[in-house]
């Protein structure tokens, strides 16, 4: 294949990248409080047996209650509650992991993290 066919792949590519490191440039708090995150979040969420990822929808209640609607796929339900001083993310009577918070430049990010450090999804507050 010709170099000039790649360039606008690369071009492309490097925004994508520019634009993704610009999201996460503060360090994610870990959160202590509920209110914080009640509301609707708009995200992606992975395939585990494919590169693929899905548009997600979370949507948090203030009883802790949560939602992920993820497109072509089944709903995920859980609970969040603060846990030994952090908010922990749960699913069938079990904490996986912390509920962790970026606020940048007018914006709000949330993951849904792992206690192993993975991330399961990420999200930003639905406008």
């Amino acid at each position: 294949m010709e170099p000039r066919r790649w360039q606008p792949l690369v071009i492309i590519l490097s925004f994508l990248l520019a634009t993704t490191a610009c999201i996460t440039s503060s360090p994610p708090q870990r959160l202590t409080d509920l209110k914080l995150i009640v509301g609707s979040w708009n995200g992606t969420v992975g395939c585990r047996e494919c590169p693929t990822r899905f548009r997600a929808y979370l949507s948090v209640r203030d009883d802790g209650q949560w939602q992920v609607t993820v497109e072509q796929n089944p709903a995920y339900y859980g609970t969040m509650a603060v846990v030994s001083g952090e908010l922990r993310w749960g699913q069938g009577g079990r904490w996986i992991g912390p509920v962790l918070f970026v606020e940048e430049r007018g914006r709000q990010y949330l993951t849904l993290a792992r206690d192993n450090g993975s991330v399961w999804t990420e999200f930003d507050r639905a406008k």
